[in-house]
């Protein structure tokens, strides 16, 4: 099928557990699919991309099929996804051939959140002393660990504590479910540990992935921040709406808080145990009286993601679109306008732009457009 530059495009929502009810009035992922249903079930992730796995659809329902190098998502988060990191390429190329099942492909996940809503996530290790503090708080644990590696891990600095720190990591990974259940009867929580992940509220009790409170950055990010997540970075989103951009890729290594299969052995082998906050995205701000451009840029050619506000006054705005763009449109009303002719926007409409191109926006309201090209 020969595409129009400008194509009506259909995301596909993804129904994990973790996701919010398509009751909660604050379900992102369950707006965008413009259905309604009886049917009361989570809604987690919306995907708009290429990938094999949930390909988005043009109108007359043929599949996307590009090879678009990103893949570009919502996600309604409501309760902790799995503990989790992303493999390199040339472990991807390793997992996906020895573990097909597990892994679907042969491509690195380097990704990016941007912030919709307050939204929360463990994101990397933090710094070594809040580490040793949660965890003098466990003796059980430290009895676990042994006191050896412990009084290294006290004084070790910089290598030698990441080291300790991947050593620490195997043995809670290694633990049986009697040997954490003992332990979490008698859990002494970091102090600012979220509620909503004490036990029983939203995962099973006795889970593993508790343990790694004690460890994690704990980050509360506001409507507009963004983080990136490199390869081999723990990390775990826990409640909000989200922008989320990435490599075309689909390949998880989870260890916790989840039913999934977790692959503890390939999570010990490529994780990597740095301490420190997390690689912040700022974005670069273009501004006017009549608009806000924000365009969110990381070192990873595959995906950038351009956030543009376009405000009541505004008669008509002319702006250049990539070849291969998906264009989000979250908020508002008015229409994308080119030579070939005029497309309507508002809550929900998605469209991909299949040359590079100068169009108008034109505003009947307040617009809110997302929009995810590679550089």
């Amino acid at each position: 099928m020969q595409q129009k530059i400008i194509s009506r495009l259909h995301g596909q929502a993804q129904n994990y557990a973790w996701g919010m009810l398509s009751t909660n009035p604050n379900c992102l992922v369950y707006k965008l699919t413009q259905k309604t249903s009886n049917d009361i079930k989570p809604f987690a992730e919306f995907w708009m991309g290429s990938h094999p796995s949930l390909p988005s659809l043009y109108e007359n329902g043929e599949k996307v099929n590009l090879d678009l190098p990103y893949l570009f998502k919502v996600l309604s988060v409501d309760q902790p996804l799995s503990i989790q990191i992303h493999p390199n390429k040339e472990q991807a190329k390793i997992l996906h051939t020895t573990k097909p099942n597990l892994y679907p492909d042969d491509n690195h996940k380097p990704e990016m959140a941007i912030a919709l809503t307050v939204f929360e996530a463990l994101v990397g290790f933090t710094d070594q002393q809040t580490i040793i503090q949660n965890i003098e708080r466990n003796p059980q644990i430290i009895v676990k660990i042994g006191d050896n590696l412990w009084n290294q891990f006290l004084v070790a600095q910089n290598q030698q504590a990441q080291e300790i720190l991947k050593q620490i990591v195997s043995i809670f990974l290694s633990l049986t479910q009697d040997e954490i259940k003992v332990i979490l009867d008698n859990f002494q929580w970091p102090n600012k540990c979220n509620p909503s992940l004490f036990p029983g509220q939203k995962i099973e009790k006795y889970d593993v992935g508790y343990l790694f409170l004690l460890l994690m950055n704990h980050l509360i990010l506001q409507p507009g921040q963004a983080v990136v997540l490199e390869a081999g970075l723990i990390h775990a989103y826990l409640r909000g709406n989200i922008i989320e951009t990435m490599a075309n890729s689909d390949n998880v290594v989870r260890c916790g808080f989840t039913p999934k299969q977790k692959d503890v052995e390939t999570m010990k082998e490529i994780l990597i145990c740095e301490m420190k906050q997390p690689d912040y995205v700022q974005p670069i701000i273009e501004e006017s009286n009549e608009y806000i451009y924000k365009r969110y840029i990381t070192k990873y050619q595959e995906f950038a993601c351009d956030c543009l506000e376009l405000k009541p006054q505004v008669q008509s705005k002319q702006f250049k679109l990539k070849q291969n763009t998906i264009l989000l449109c979250l908020q508002g009303n008015g229409k994308i306008m080119s030579e070939q002719g005029n497309h309507e926007l508002s809550f929900g409409l998605t469209y991909i732009i299949n040359q590079d191109i100068q169009v108008q926006f034109e505003v009947d309201q307040y617009l809110q457009l997302y929009s995810c090209y590679s550089q």
